[in-house]
Parts: C-alpha cells; structure tokens; sequence
C-alpha cells in the first residue's frame, strides 16, 4: 500500500477515534440524566404512594364520619318523634285537667 492511502486511513481512524470520545461524552451525559430521572421518579413513586395512603385514610374517615351523621340523623328523627308525641299528651292532659275542673266548678 502507498503512504498516501495509509496517511488517509490513519487520518480516517483518527476522525472516527475523536467521533467516539464525542460518543462516550454524549453518552455519559446521557447516562447522567437517566441516572436523575430514575431518582427523581423513585422520589416521585414515594410520594405518589404517601398521597395514595393517605386518600385511603381519609375514604376511612369519612366513611365513618358518614356512618355517625347517620345514627345522629336517626335519633334526630327518633327524638322528634317523642317531641310530638309528648307534645300531643301534653294537649291531651291539658283539656282533661280544663274538664276536670270545670266539672269541679259545676260541682
């Protein structure tokens, strides 16, 4: 082989050598970034996974914040229930004792 054709391939290797370290230098950045991104999804994931539970104490909390304002709404309804029943008693005692005393007054 001729000089010449040598010189253009060492030269030609010597191009490809300086396209590889700019290879490897993208791809350690690149390497880098990936490295962040999955720490920071890690990171992402832990809270997604906090915020979860938490939702799934809140649904708790209100499922029994639900069950008690139900029993309260019933015993509010028990309770007015005896008020107008008392309350039509009450009525009821007051004409007999307005008889009963004007039966004593006629008396």
């Amino acid at each position: 082989m001729s000089e010449k054709l040598l010189n253009e391939i060492l030269s030609e290797i010597k191009s490809i050598k300086g396209e590889i370290v700019n290879i490897k230098t993208t791809l350690d950045e690149h390497t880098q970034l990936l490295k962040a991104l999955e720490h920071r999804t890690e990171e992402n994931t832990a809270q997604i996974n906090s915020i979860a539970e938490n939702v799934e104490y809140l649904k708790g909390t209100q499922a029994r914040q639900e069950r008690i304002l139900e029993r309260l709404s019933l015993r509010s309804i028990e309770q007015e229930t005896e008020i107008q029943f008392l309350d039509h008693k009450e009525r009821e005692h007051e004409k007999e004792i307005f008889n009963i005393k004007k039966r004593l007054e006629i008396a």
